[in-house]
């Protein structure tokens, strides 16, 4: 069942999987996309200790976070635990719509595969509308698609790669968000004691 779930889904972004079986040696699978390319974007390696991680270096901020998958949010949302900025939540583009219409933010984190209303369909709506046209939008994804690379150099201001880390995201926010007049340490966030799952449940990290 999860070969034919991953071979669908590998299909479904054109790519194809491709077999190497020997008896009695074992099985080489290789997930091949050959329309892919590689973006150009701003990173920052984890394990790099000159990596500025300090996200309370900006101006407080409103940062909305757009994405279906609850763990994705939560990782998100835990990199700015210690630091001036409010941030707000929404599971989906038709969500974030509604969020817009009664609050101002200063950039959205954005998904784009999400059911309801998918990310490019909110860009779409966002930058249609006066009120939402000029806030910045930072991509979050995995998708590596020519249409994702369109849709970045359209409408966006940048693209983050997940699994995000701490560094890549100042990175992007620094043409973004204004600097603070203080000058602020990073500190040490304290994280909640349960990390959600994806079936509702929790676990102790």
């Amino acid at each position: 069942l999860g070969l034919t779930i991953t071979r669908r889904l590998t299909e479904m972004l054109g790519g194809r999987i491709e077999l190497d079986s020997r008896l009695g040696q074992g099985s080489t699978f290789r997930v091949i996309f050959p329309q892919v390319k590689v973006l150009k974007t701003p990173s920052a390696e984890l394990n790099d200790p000159n990596a500025d991680s300090n996200l309370a270096q900006f101006a407080p901020a409103t940062i909305l976070i757009v994405d279906d998958v609850a763990s994705n949010r939560f990782l998100l949302q835990g990199f700015f635990l210690g630091t001036p900025h409010r941030i707000l939540e929404a599971e989906n583009g038709l969500e974030a719509l509604a969020i817009l219409k009664h609050q101002s933010v200063d950039v959205i984190l954005l998904d784009l595969l999400m059911p309801v209303m998918d990310g490019k369909t909110l860009i779409e709506r966002l930058r249609q509308n006066p009120a939402t046209a000029a806030i910045p939008i930072v991509v979050v994804t995995a998708s590596h698609v020519q249409e994702t690379e369109d849709i970045l150099q359209k409408y966006c201001q940048a693209q983050l790669s997940k699994p995000v880390t701490r560094p890549a995201l100042v990175t992007v926010l620094k043409p973004l968000l204004h600097r603070s007049s203080k000058i602020t340490s990073p500190g040490t966030p304290v994280l909640p004691l349960a990390l959600p799952l994806m079936d509702g449940t929790a676990c102790s990290p």
